[in-house]
């Protein structure tokens, strides 16, 4: 674009390097003007090892979760790149519109987090239960909902992403 140089793979890596940059510096300012300098490096001597303890017993599995599915879609990709450049393409494709499902429930958990650490906090396991039982319900309906429009619509959505009849005929 303009003087920009046509850079392919590279420049998209590029792109969202710089891009999650100018995120995590916002992140930084937008945290430094609210809370001022709370976080100093004199705060991790001692190291507190115990802490980082506690913290890996939560963060390990679930980003061992993250891990395994990443590495399960390295797999998939594995083994259409073997198969002709439109079952690559269709595959990317589907995986656009599946994420439509995925994103709704997404959004809910991550904000259903929210309601039942105060549930909990608050004693209400009751509460609790029946919270993440309606998210659960709820997101189930709009994501099968989606799924099965998905599956209707299909090939008048893989329209939208190509012309390419091997593509739609695989869709």
């Amino acid at each position: 674009l303009g003087p920009l140089p046509a850079l392919g793979v590279a420049g998209a890596a590029i792109s969202s390097l710089c891009s999650r940059a100018v995120g995590a510096a916002a992140l930084v300012a937008l945290f430094y003007r609210r809370f001022g300098a709370v976080i100093r490096l004199a705060h991790l001597r001692p190291f507190p090892m115990e802490l980082l303890r506690r913290i890996l017993r939560i963060g390990l599995p679930a980003g061992g979760e993250s891990i395994s599915y990443n590495l399960s879609q390295v797999s998939i990709q594995t083994v259409c790149n073997r198969f002709a450049a439109f079952a690559v393409n269709t595959k990317v494709y589907a995986g656009i519109l599946a994420n439509l499902c995925f994103l709704f429930s997404s959004a809910m958990s991550l904000a259903t987090q929210v309601a039942v650490a105060r549930l909990a906090g608050a004693g209400d396991a009751e509460g609790t239960d029946r919270q993440v039982r309606r998210t659960m319900l709820c997101s189930l309906a709009v994501s099968g909902t989606l799924a099965g429009l998905l599956a209707v619509l299909c090939r008048p959505l893989f329209c939208l992403f190509s012309r390419d009849e091997p593509v739609l005929r695989l869709a």
